[in-house]
């Protein structure tokens, strides 16, 4: 308009102004294969951006400048009766950011009376006017094709954890960047299910190690970034969160179907009602390093990735995070629990790996217990139930069946929650419903955004009741499957509970690291530039 006319009256001007805006970080590729005699159907090519160009990218966001928290602080209620209650919400008011911050002091005082000079030099780099940068991953396979084709790709998407959680919890805030996809391997058939299965962690662990490098350098080494207003910052990136689903979950700690990827547990205990010791960075890498020394990763890997089995490891001898962190470069004889503790920035599964509110607990919900409700009363009693509910408003209802469906979403998960206990209710026996609403309660409380110390204590407390009582529903008929009744709670997604409230205490409310607005990315970042493009050669 003439008001307010165009800044540009040529195609020349308008390029010049575009290649005067920022330049973002550049895209490579690589080629890669495997050691030979291995090799795949289909070329394997990674494509990626460095992870720690994309990561100063975001900082220098004028967008996301307001929202990134530079401090470790501790909040605390004295609203009642003076009684201090600590209060847990953004990752920076969590025990894990104010610990490195503060407390590698005393690490370091104890260093200086042990005299390991070298590491007490890289943590002296680390203290004193440098800023802690939290690094979020998220992996997770996603299809291209609908009904044809079974065309797949693995994005791999970073964030920092500095960014308020009302911000980056929105896929509009686009405060999830794209940096890399990985290659998806295709092997000739004879290959057995334990081969494919080592390769594909390997080449997993390999290409994030790739893209991650100077990331974790940068824990140890502090690098400069440049913030929206022209500070020139100092920060340490450690690792705090890698978004996944338990398969990726357990590729990624490096563990076998049979253990957890979070705690020691082996799978015929993820029912216990004990909470089971952490997996920590150094006590995986011991046993990886132990396997390396009787048998060879690539010369012997037929008895490499059968000898793991016997401790419960996937047959990976190289995780990208076996060097990421403070930790990682103690020597366990001279630092003894310091290196076992996961406040010092070691890049430790038990830590990083936080229960998905999406899986952990909306899915694990729909998959168990409308299964064990569905068992007790009846599936068609319960669909009835739901049909007959109050319409609302704003409100999901279930007019027809929902024992046939085989999928919903995030938010219909939720719904159903809300609703489930009031609909089924009279139905069940007393003794079945007391375990159910515990467990109910305890993924209600787990959603908050703000934590006390005594939510955090409700938390343990629901989660105890259900494993005192669990047992009912089995009396009561709802551990049933297709071959009779289930006599075990071997469930993996009741094991991953026990670590949701400590991940409270370190890293803040557990809802700020679901995978909802990873599935969001999928569609903006993978899937719609997919049906835009001609749809071939994208591999």
């Amino acid at each position: 308009t003439r008001r307010n006319p165009l800044s540009f009256t040529s195609a020349s001007l308008l390029h010049a102004h575009v290649k005067s805006l920022p330049a973002i970080p550049p895209w490579s590729e690589q080629d890669l294969m495997f050691l030979a005699p291995y090799m795949t159907k289909n070329k394997l090519v990674l494509y990626f951006c460095d992870g720690l160009e994309v990561v100063k990218h975001m900082v220098s966001n004028p967008i996301l400048a307001r929202v990134i928290e530079w401090d470790a602080y501790q909040l605390f209620d004295c609203s009642w009766h003076g009684h201090e209650d600590h209060v847990y919400t953004e990752f920076m008011s969590g025990d894990f950011a104010w610990k490195f911050q503060v407390h590698v002091t005393n690490f370091l005082s104890i260093l200086s009376l042990l005299n390991v000079h070298r590491l007490k030099t890289q943590i002296n780099s680390v203290v004193g006017g440098r800023s802690i940068l939290g690094i979020i991953l998220a992996s997770d396979k996603t299809p291209l094709t609908v009904g044809m084709g079974n065309w797949e790709m693995h994005p791999l998407l970073i964030s920092i954890a500095n960014i308020k959680a009302s911000v980056r919890m929105k896929a509009s805030s686009h405060a999830f960047a794209l940096v890399g996809y990985l290659p998806i391997p295709k092997f000739p058939d004879d290959y057995s299910a334990d081969l494919k299965a080592a390769l594909i962690g390997r080449l997993f662990h390999f290409c994030i190690k790739k893209i991650t490098r100077k990331l974790q350098a940068a824990t140890v080494n502090p690098v400069e970034m440049s913030d929206r207003d022209g500070h020139i910052r100092s920060v340490v990136t450690p690792l705090v969160s890698h978004i996944a689903d338990w398969p990726e979950q357990r590729m990624i700690s490096c563990v076998a179907a049979s253990a957890s990827p979070i705690s020691l547990a082996k799978a015929t205990k993820f029912g216990d009602s004990t909470q089971h010791p952490r997996r920590t960075q150094t006590s995986t890498l011991q046993l990886i390093e132990s396997l390396c020394a009787i048998h060879h990763p690539w010369a012997q890997l037929d008895s490499f990735i059968h000898a793991p089995k016997k401790i419960d490891l996937l047959g990976v001898h190289q995780p990208y995070w076996h060097d990421w962190g403070i930790a990682a470069e103690a020597n366990p004889a001279l630092v003894g629990p310091f290196t076992l503790d996961p406040d010092w920035g070691a890049a430790d599964s038990s830590l990083f790996l936080i229960p998905d509110a999406l899986h952990a607990w909306h899915k694990f919900f729909f998959n168990h217990v409308i299964k064990w409700i569905m068992n007790i009363i009846g599936a068609k009693e319960l669909d009835y139930r739901l049909s007959i509910q109050q319409h609302r408003i704003g409100t999901r209802s279930w007019p027809n069946s929902i024992s046939k469906l085989k999928q919903l979403t995030g938010q219909e998960h939720q719904e159903l929650e809300k609703i489930i206990i009031a609909a089924a209710g009279d139905a069940l026996p007393d003794t079945a419903m007391e375990p159910i609403c515990s467990l109910l309660d305890f993924i209600f409380q787990a959603q908050n955004l703000v934590f006390y110390d005594e939510t955090v204590t409700a938390l343990r407390h629901d989660l105890a009741v259900f494993h005192h009582f669990k047992d009912n529903i089995g009396s009561a008929g709802g551990c049933r499957g297709n071959r009779g009744p289930i006599g075990h709670w071997n469930i993996p997604k009741i094991e991953l509970m026990h670590g949701v409230a400590d991940s409270v205490v370190l890293l803040g409310a557990p809802c700020q690291w679901t995978s909802d607005v990873m599935e969001r990315c999928h569609i903006t970042h993978v899937k719609v530039p997919y049906r835009s493009s001609n749809r071939r050669d994208f591999e």
